[in-house]
């Protein structure tokens, strides 16, 4: 029953939460605990986890790589980027065009599911946006580090990321191996 009224009495809507940024999940949080005090230990704790998660999954739900197609339309509007979509043999892309000139390719199978991101233009984009859960194996990427320009490989079996550039001149590729169409060479998508 407590637990019922303590779900219940938590709706976010009806503190603004819907107009807020994302690091106000921080308050949605603190006001989940302040209404679930009575609870026991572990059920407080198991509802604060579920909740976190929730609050939290509008934050995180713009994995490109790896995510469905609804993806590139959320990150078209993040970017206030141009789109056009192309079909291929096996797979689709679709690109998006930033203002300040990057290009975006993302390369979505049959299924749906987005198996390659390419970019280029004289700006790095958002690669957490970009390469989603797969942007923490970035961090571990072998670099090369030279004044003028840099370059990133990371080839693994379950993903493949190699970027580079310079000044005004940026470049790179990710694709998901195990995802990549039958009879799709990987060096073609760029």
């Amino acid at each position: 029953m407590l637990l019922h009224q303590c779900t219940s009495d938590l709706n976010l809507s009806s503190v603004g939460y819907s107009s807020r940024t994302h690091h106000d999940w921080r308050y949605a949080y603190g006001m989940l605990r302040r209404l679930c005090r009575d609870l026991p230990d572990a059920g407080r704790r198991l509802l604060q986890i579920a909740v976190a998660a929730a609050v939290l999954q509008p934050c995180i739900g713009h994995a490109a790589l790896g995510a469905g197609e609804a993806s590139i339309e959320a990150e078209r509007q993040q970017w206030q980027a141009n789109r056009a979509s192309h079909e291929q043999r096996a797979y689709t892309v679709h690109e998006l065009t930033t203002p300040n000139g990057a290009t975006i390719r993302e390369f979505a199978g049959p299924d749906g599911v987005v198996f390659a991101v390419s970019w280029s233009g004289p700006f790095l984009p958002d690669l957490r946006t970009l390469l989603g859960v797969h942007f923490e194996s970035l961090q571990s990427a072998a670099r090369t580090a030279h004044p003028a320009h840099s370059k990133l490989l990371l080839d693994r079996t379950d993903l493949v990321i190699h970027s580079e550039g310079r000044l005004r001149a940026f470049a790179g590729q990710a694709y998901l191996p195990g995802l990549v169409p039958t009879g799709v060479d990987p060096t073609e998508l760029r």
